[in-house]
């Protein structure tokens, strides 16, 4: 079966203006370049006071605007300074150089999957970056996952270890928050082209302004478009996506914002599942290359469009009292065509294939309510935060399944015939309600948080033709509490306990449904945030228990049951300074070791999970030149360490790990040119010695390629 690739018009946005881009690049740290930093939050509440790379302050963990020295969790924040700096295309790029993360596991623009202490997965074990302004997003029931551009981001937060007693379902790991731009009353404006490896190209355009004499309104016009190649034969990239803005600030206490978002992805890469035989195993043939495609041209697809409303409200009442609305309607549609490897035969070349079709539609809403006061009860200072969110998600899938064709994978020859069918209609509806309490207590050099959440959740999955059925139904109390002692000298230990839990689809071979898989933490560490300086450092250990997680259920084994349970242990150290002006400077290092301590598997006992390193490390440096001829030319590099993995639960093969370095070099023209000032040029490199590395494997049949060096260059200009 021969379908045509879907054709757009995106490359018609590129002209050869573009090429102007490619030599060379910049990120000046003047005030120019720093608009992107200062257009904050205005008419929202500021989610984090930044200078460069590194966050004074964060809601994320709190959803109050709280010091980071005084959340006792470890959280990081990435400023979109590094994220233009580093020239990251997507959020599991912006999250490279974070303690504790392996971002990328299945390499490709189509979704933002990873690894957050050691939690993760493939398939439907997969942990998404899956929450957008502070509220969860949501997936179908297969492939129907939300995915952003990082270009409409203004920052991205990575909060660690559980985290339901705010925000419900969430990994035990911790999880994700993107940050959207906001409209500012400051004017910016600013146009990108861009061009790279692999035909690649871009446009994008961010304009934020007042729209009255007054300053009370306000709006902003954020678009991107992406467009190319991949290293992958027969595979392209696509993307448009517009997301316009309005904000209303008729008074200091009163802030409206709405947004409206669309995105189109036409076609997407997610990395192509290879045998290890071939990649990190000896295969009889040689090794495989890296733009081996494995499926059939004009039949492998990802199509996904994404609509969304956002309103956020907040009302202060006066200095003691202030209440916060927000509401998201976010519909998805996603048409998945796709063909796997199943098993290579004896001559370690031929591999048989099955297809799987999907198409998803997704209508999601949330909304979180919360009132926040601030009072004191003798010489203790309160801010106390109580809320009630509600979350449901309506999905629709076809799916189908069959084989295909064997393909030689040393000699491929496509145009294999076969029908594909549906054989499985489904919907499904996910409800949640949760009601939390949070009180943060000042006394002193002490800083206390404790708080408390109780979810209701029902989960109803029917298949239409085949007549069936499943419920399933929850409610679980979640609860964290901390303490933090601040020294003057801007050292701050702390201590934290935290719960979670996750809800769990499915059922047994008997019909029943499953518990709910929970989560807990204990958490210590150290913070250094100096007052003179801007720099967090961050070295946290902690210790983390799943319980009720899945596993096969050994008397039917296309079943599961619950009798896992899965210890994650670890200690991360990550630093981030801005200690002069033009400097910004990051490093980070994390061992992890995770454990499964039960199974149905007694060999799997004692074992690591699989795709999750035990060492990562990293570390980023870059400088602008403030003075002289060189001014506004400047120089940034960083290197990346992952440890080996294994690439199954047994634990029968490892995937070596790999060492990644990159670059990038910046010039502000208005250095030497002022009727230049505006004009930006920047070029970065990824995987400079271009290694031919696996990022992962999910088992013998599904091991990754990461990506070849990677050359992008593009040009700004701003006023």
């Amino acid at each position: 079966m021969t379908l045509a690739r879907p054709s757009i018009g995106v490359m018609s946005l590129f002209t050869a203006g573009i090429c102007l881009a490619y030599p060379l690049a910049t990120k000046a740290e003047t005030s120019l370049s720093q608009d992107s930093e200062t257009a904050k939050d205005e008419y929202v509440e500021v989610k984090a006071k930044r200078s460069g790379y590194v966050a004074s302050s964060t809601s994320i963990a709190t959803k109050t605007d709280v010091p980071l020295r005084e959340v006792p969790q470890s959280v990081t924040v990435i400023t979109r300074m590094q994220m233009d700096e580093q020239h990251a295309r997507s959020i599991s790029d912006a999250l490279n150089y974070s303690a504790g993360v392996s971002a990328g596991s299945r390499p490709g623009s189509r979704f933002d999957s990873i690894y957050l202490r050691g939690f993760g997965g493939f398939g439907g074990s997969a942990n998404y970056v899956q929450f957008l302004d502070g509220t969860r997003l949501t997936q179908g029931i297969s492939y129907a996952v939300p995915s952003f551009d990082e270009y409409f981001m203004q920052s991205v937060e990575v909060l660690r270890g559980p985290a339901s007693v705010l925000y419900g379902q969430s990994s035990p790991g911790g999880f994700v928050n993107m940050t959207m731009k906001t409209p500012t009353a400051t004017p910016y404006h600013e146009v990108r082209l861009g061009t790279g490896s692999y035909d690649y190209g871009e446009a994008m355009l961010d304009m934020s302004d007042r729209i009255n004499k007054s300053g009370t309104l306000s709006a902003r016009l954020t678009a991107v478009g992406r467009t190319g190649n991949t290293q992958v034969n027969y595979t392209q990239d696509h993307r448009i996506g517009v997301m316009p803005q309005i904000a209303w600030r008729p008074t200091d206490h009163t802030d409206l914002n709405v947004r409206l978002f669309y995105q189109n992805d036409p076609s997407s890469l997610y990395g192509m599942a290879l045998p290890a035989a071939g990649t990190v195993l000896p295969n009889k043939n040689g090794r495989l290359p890296t733009s081996l495609f494995t499926s059939e041209p004009g039949f492998d697809q990802y199509r996904r469009t994404e609509y969304m409303t956002e309103i956020a409200f907040r009302h202060r009442f006066n200095d003691a009292l202030t209440w916060r609305q927000n509401f998201r309607y976010l519909h998805l549609d996603s048409d998945f065509r796709s063909i796997s490897l199943r098993a290579l035969a004896s001559n370690q070349a031929t591999a048989s294939r099955m297809y799987t079709i999907s198409r998803e539609h997704m209508d999601a809403f949330n909304s979180d309510n919360s009132l926040e006061t601030r009072f004191h009860t003798g010489h203790v200072k309160h801010t106390l935060i109580a809320g009630i969110d509600y979350l449901h998600n309506a999905s629709d899938r076809i799916l189908g399944n069959g084989t295909v064709p064997s393909l030689n994978l040393y000699d491929p020859v496509y145009g294999a015939h076969f029908s594909p069918t549906a054989t499985s209609d489904a919907s499904q509806i996910l409800n949640q309600l949760g009601l939390y309490i949070q009180d943060q207590a000042k006394w002193k050099r002490f800083s206390f948080i404790l708080g408390g959440r109780f979810d209701w959740t029902t989960l109803d999955t029917t298949y239409r033709w085949g007549g069936k059925s499943v419920s399933s139904s929850a409610r679980k109390p979640t609860y964290r509490g901390g303490i933090v002692y601040s020294f003057d000298n801007g050292i701050s230990p702390y201590f934290s306990y935290s719960t979670s839990f996750m809800p769990t689809a499915g059922t047994s071979y008997a019909g029943a449904s499953f518990k709910p898989t929970t989560g807990n933490q204990y958490e210590v560490g150290v913070k250094y945030q100096p007052s003179k300086i801007p720099m967090t450092i961050t070295g946290s250990a902690y210790t983390i228990h799943q319980e009720n997680v899945l596993t096969t259920d050994p008397a039917h084994t296309t079943y599961n049951i619950q009798t896992g349970a899965v210890r994650s242990r670890g200690f991360e150290l990550e630093a981030r300074a801005h200690p002069l002006p033009g400097l910004n400077l990051i490093a980070s290092y994390a061992y992890n070791d995770i454990q499964i301590r039960h199974d149905t598997t007694a060999s799997n006992i004692g074992n690591r999970l699989l795709a999750a390193p035990s060492n990562t490390a990293s570390g980023w440096v870059s400088y602008t030149f403030q003075n002289g001829r060189a001014k506004g030319f400047g120089l940034g590099g960083g290197v990346r360490y992952n440890g080996f993995s294994y690439g199954d639960n047994a634990n029968t093969f490892k995937v070596p790990g790999y060492i990644l370095g990159e670059a990038e070099a910046h010039y502000d023209m208005g250095g030497a040119f002022s009727s230049l000032k505006n004009l930006l040029l920047q070029v970065n490199a990824t995987n400079l010695a271009d290694n031919k590395y696996v990022v992962a494997c999910a088992s013998s049949m599904n091991c990754f390629y990461g990506t070849r060096r990677t050359i992008l260059g593009n040009i700004q200009y701003r006023w």
